[in-house]
């Protein structure tokens, strides 16, 4: 099957497909670790963390291989710290480390999904390299495939796992490597569980194939232990519906509806606060976040705005592909309407974990009706005369300078606080001052949760680190201690000779507290403005 399946493809289809992935290699492999700008913190805590697990077997909390993490962002999925190891083992702690692993999963996702559109419409012999084109390119993809981003990576491994189980049903052998991707990718992000079984549902619908039996069923066991431990740990479940079920754990919800009850009280109508004000009151809330995922603002022109999910000033979708996708839509509905619906279907489980969330639309949440809307647009690309080409091909080049010219340029300068630039510098600059301070005191006030960063840039020895926190061991885990370093806790700063203060600009007014320390270094943004003061007392320092 696999050997007819490349033997089908003519040689300028196969020469493009390589093109493709070529462009796709670059565009997610070169400059990772200088682009995105900095690298946050959570990014670092997996890069560590996976050398902890490589030296010692424990997490930074001291737990041995567990199977959920915890950090200031939540209790996180085994599989994308785990996943680090070789590269953390070959290549060093270092941000290619980190970034590297997550992007070739992107690359191989983008291979999957030529694999997939083959099987499903081999009649279509152009619709494969045109979803493939678009899912290389797209900001979407790319972006999240350049991070540490644990909702793409279990988007790409989802899409290995389908590749696999679609060809499954001509040979079993490649079921039990769909099987193993799938759990992969079910031990990497919670949005996963919304998704997958419900897509596996619909497929049997469509297909009507055991494989697709066999393969729900077995999930559900192998997904039975992480369940177990959810449900085992109150805390995690609590942070299960903070992060994951925010529409249902939103306090702004409630207030709303007392709000609008105390109205009708004061207007003399009470029962029907009751009646119209309560519980129902999620169903119109479901129903708002629902049909926000119909815009097509959300995809093609504005995102989420979150500069840690994608690009601030677009959309996750470049906008000449707008007209492509709507026409795909209408074309698709006509002539292939059974793959429309599975398309339409597999939409609406796609955006089950971004409706359930809030705020709503989330591009990270979103992520599985990518693949949907890269098939729909290039259905009529695929179709399109050569003289729209033509046009097609100088519009996308203008719209890729646009976006690229703002992305490089002007997006760093936007989102270097988020992305937290500057402790980098801040780290190496600390690291060589550690012997000849007694203590150093840094604020939190710049990014959030710094302790992982330096651990990260001091390659600071998990034994130690252990040995050093014992007692603060537990789920949740805000690092406020590295070595000499005591992170926020501004009441415990200590005036002396042999101490190091670092604070941003904002916070000078620590100063006559702390006995007006001389100023010794600044580290700089990316607009050469001050991110940190660092003051002293202290006569040598190395800079």
């Amino acid at each position: 099957m696999a050997k007819d399946f490349w033997e089908k493809l003519k040689p300028l289809s196969f020469s493009f497909l390589l093109l493709i992935i070529f462009v796709s290699i670059f565009l997610r492999v070169y400059g990772l670790s200088r682009y995105p700008v900095g690298f946050h913190s959570q990014e670092a805590l997996l890069g560590w963390r996976a050398q902890s697990i490589l030296l010692t077997g424990k997490d930074e909390t001291g737990r041995f291989l567990p199977l959920i993490f915890s950090s200031l962002e939540g209790y996180q999925l085994p599989f994308s710290t785990y996943l680090l190891i070789p590269s953390v083992k070959i290549l060093g702690l270092n941000e290619i480390a980190v970034r590297l692993t997550f992007a070739l999963f992107g690359i191989l996702a983008i291979v999957s999904l030529f694999g997939i559109i083959r099987l499903l419409l081999p009649q279509e012999k152009k619709l494969a390299l045109w979803a493939t084109f678009f899912f290389a390119i797209n900001p979407w993809s790319l972006w999240q495939s350049r991070i540490a981003s644990a909702s793409h990576l279990s988007l790409s491994l989802f899409l290995i796992g389908f590749f696999f189980l679609l060809l499954a049903m001509k040979k079993n052998w490649s079921l039990p490597i769909s099987i193993i991707f799938l759990a992969f990718s079910l031990y990497t992000a919670k949005l996963v569980w919304f998704f997958i079984f419900l897509f596996l549902l619909i497929l049997w619908f469509f297909k009507r194939k055991k494989e697709i039996l066999i393969t729900f069923f077995t999930l559900i066991i192998l997904l039975a232990p992480l369940l177990f431990l959810y449900n085992k740990v109150p805390q995690a479940k609590l942070d299960f519906l903070k992060h994951d079920l925010t529409l249902f754990s939103d306090t702004t919800i409630t207030s709303k509806i007392d709000m609008m009850r105390g109205e009708d009280i004061q207007v003399g109508y009470p029962f029907f606060g009751k009646i119209f004000y309560n519980k129902t009151f999620y169903i119109e809330k479901l129903a708002e976040n629902f049909l926000r995922h119909f815009n097509p603002r959300f995809y093609f022109a504005s995102g989420d705005s979150n500069p840690l999910h994608g690009l601030t000033n677009f959309g996750p979708i470049l906008f000449v592909f707008l007209p492509f996708t709507l026409m795909g839509v209408w074309l698709m509905f006509k002539k292939e309407k059974n793959f429309f619906y599975f398309l339409f279907f597999w939409f609406l489980v796609g955006i089950i974990p971004s409706v359930l969330s809030l705020p709503s639309p989330d591009e990270e949440k979103s992520i599985f009706v990518l693949p949907v809307l890269a098939i729909l647009s290039a259905y009529a690309l695929a179709k399109l005369k050569k003289i729209y080409l033509v046009a097609f091909w100088f519009l996308l080049i203008v719209n890729v300078s646009i976006v690229c010219f703002d992305a490089m340029i002007k997006e760093p300068l936007r989102v270097q606080e988020k992305w937290q630039y500057g402790y980098k510098n801040l780290a190496i600059f600390l690291n060589r001052n550690l012997e000849g301070c007694k203590k150093i005191f840094l604020t939190d006030s710049y990014g959030s949760d710094p302790g992982p960063l330096l651990l990260f840039y001091f390659n600071y020895s998990p034994e130690k680190f252990i040995q050093n926190n014992q007692e603060d061991f537990g789920y949740r885990y805000w690092i406020k201690q590295v070595d000499k370093i005591t992170i926020d806790q501004t009441d415990s700063w200590e005036p002396n000779e042999f101490n190091l203060f670092v604070m941003v600009p904002e916070e000078k007014e620590l100063l006559s507290k702390l006995g007006n320390p001389d100023k010794r270094e600044a580290i700089r943004d990316l607009n050469s403005e001050p991110l940190f003061l660092i003051f002293s007392w202290c006569k040598e320092y190395e800079k």
